[in-house]
């Protein structure tokens, strides 16, 4: 998936047992992590290039607004993400008469 640390965690953990066994909080801020890394990967390049604008326009003035979108960006990744935490969970999948546990 490439969406951060938590996705190879994630993804190792169910190759090697096939169910998930960390426990719904860890399901919960694994997902939200995912989804927050996705946002910041989306919203930081976006930041990057207006910062680049602004260095270009303005070559020798200050440029003290990068660390304030920066925030927001990170912000708004946040912000975007805390719905999983909610919608997340950890569920039974009975499979071939097994219970088996899912990070959903």
């Amino acid at each position: 998936n490439g969406a951060g640390p938590g996705t190879e965690f994630q993804d190792a953990t169910w190759n090697i047992t096939v169910q998930w066994l960390a426990g719904d909080i860890a399901c919960r801020t694994l997902m939200f992590l995912k989804l927050m890394a996705m946002y910041a990967a989306a919203f930081l390049p976006v930041v990057i290039g207006l910062d680049r604008q602004a260095a270009v326009l303005n070559p020798l003035g200050p440029r003290s607004g990068a660390k304030k979108l920066l925030g927001i960006a990170w912000g708004l990744s946040f912000l975007l993400a805390l719905p999983q935490v909610s919608s997340r969970t950890q569920q039974t999948l009975v499979w071939q008469y097994v219970n088996q546990w899912m990070c959903n």
